[in-house]
């Protein structure tokens, strides 16, 4: 039942609720419901794909903002390629060339699993959405920001498809999002990227 009291004369059908009246959803509710279609939507409509290829792009416009024309620049941050490539949990990333080579190899990739994570919670009915206008995040260790920026593409990707599909539930896309870097050259490099995304 919708409320605990019936008007007179209403029948209530085999599992207590009234014909024709729509029960409000809960978040996970609406998200068994609506998921598995807005991922499909997400993925079939090329939302998914242009954010994806707007954070490629930022890529290599950071690397070029940081590298331009120089070759020897260039040749630094190739360098770091081994190391970061195998060690970067135990880098320090102190050197600007480590932390670009370091967005370059990761952030793509890294985007990309952590729109896939968003994509299992919001299908398994866990991701944290409500009606709120102050949503916000925190990524810790946040490197460039890959999942940061993929929190908020992904939020951004789901409330549209709400916007579309079920204008009677509103999904608050990322209003505020923190980020926690102890390294020295990695916040440069981040700043970069989300000026270039």
């Amino acid at each position: 039942m919708t409320s605990g009291v019936l008007k007179e004369g209403a029948v209530c059908d085999q599992h207590g609720e009234l014909p024709g009246v729509p029960l409000a959803l809960n978040a996970r509710q609406w998200q068994l419901a609506h998921g598995a279609a807005a991922v499909d939507w997400i993925r079939s409509s090329g939302v998914g794909q242009r954010m994806l290829a707007d954070v490629c792009a930022a890529v290599e416009t950071t690397i070029e903002w940081q590298v331009g024309d120089n070759p020897d620049w260039a040749h630094r941050v190739i360098e770091r390629f081994p190391a970061v490539r195998g060690k970067c949990d135990q880098l320090r990333f102190s050197d600007p060339a480590q932390a670009l080579a370091y967005l370059i190899l990761h952030v793509p990739d890294r985007y990309c699993r952590m729109f896939q994570v968003l994509e299992r919670l919001l299908v398994s009915g866990r991701l944290p959405i409500g009606k709120r206008d102050d949503f916000a995040a925190i990524d810790i260790g946040a490197g460039p920001g890959p999942g940061i920026f993929a929190v908020r593409n992904f939020y951004a990707a789901l409330a549209c498809y709400a916007r579309l599909h079920d204008p009677a539930w509103r999904v608050t896309p990322l209003g505020r999002a923190d980020v926690v870097e102890y390294s020295q050259a990695m916040p440069q490099v981040m700043r970069r990227f989300g000026q270039a995304l």
